[in-house]
């Protein structure tokens, strides 16, 4: 994480942040790392819902061995932070299937917008 925010190539869409850097050469997928900060909630199992489900997109739509921009990534996925209390207040009646939906949807329109700004 602190080689990714040293390079400073950042994008943020809506929701989501992506710190980015080129993979190296000799690796033939993206490394993705995912934190949900504090902010958001204390609790960890409020925090791993969010991240359970992120996850669990990148995996089932094989994110990690698709190319980007014809070049394999390191990015760390990260909330906007000025987005948090907003997140917050969408969620706060939601039970967990919903608050699945809506932080897949917010990651698919904000990964997709990454992929096509970078």
């Amino acid at each position: 994480m602190i080689f990714l925010s040293k390079k400073r190539q950042y994008f943020y869409s809506d929701l989501f942040g992506f710190f980015y850097s080129n993979q190296y050469p000799n690796l033939n997928f993206n490394q993705i790392s995912f934190h949900v900060s504090i902010k958001l909630s204390k609790k960890s199992s409020h925090r791993n819902i969010i991240k359970r489900a992120v996850m669990n997109y990148i995996r089932e739509n094989n994110i990690s061995k698709t190319l980007i921009n014809q070049k394999f990534r390191k990015f760390f996925i990260n909330l906007n932070k000025n987005k948090i209390p907003q997140f917050q207040k969408s969620i706060e009646k939601f039970d967990k299937k919903a608050i699945n939906q809506y932080t897949i949807s917010a990651f698919k329109k904000s990964f997709s917008n990454f992929k096509n700004n970078i």
